[in-house]
């Protein structure tokens, strides 16, 4: 998965069908606001709706929560 800009997205897009053709598909955008990330598909849908406490939190946590399961 790769994230780019906005004003970069008509470049990569473009890089991308020159080198990949279009063995490739766009999931959606990346929204931060009010320090909650966003991941929506391009349908509009939810992929993640997280604060940025709650993903670093899960990261920093992530194998002793697995360890005590």
């Amino acid at each position: 998965m790769v994230s780019v800009p906005k004003i970069r997205q008509e470049i990569w897009e473009d890089y991308l069908n020159q080198h990949l053709g279009h063995d490739w598909q766009r999931l959606g955008s990346v929204q931060s606001k009010n320090s909650v990330l966003q991941i929506l598909t391009s349908d509009g849908h939810s992929l993640i709706n997280a604060t940025i406490k709650e993903m670093g939190d899960r990261w920093h946590h992530a194998i002793e929560g697995y360890l005590t399961e």
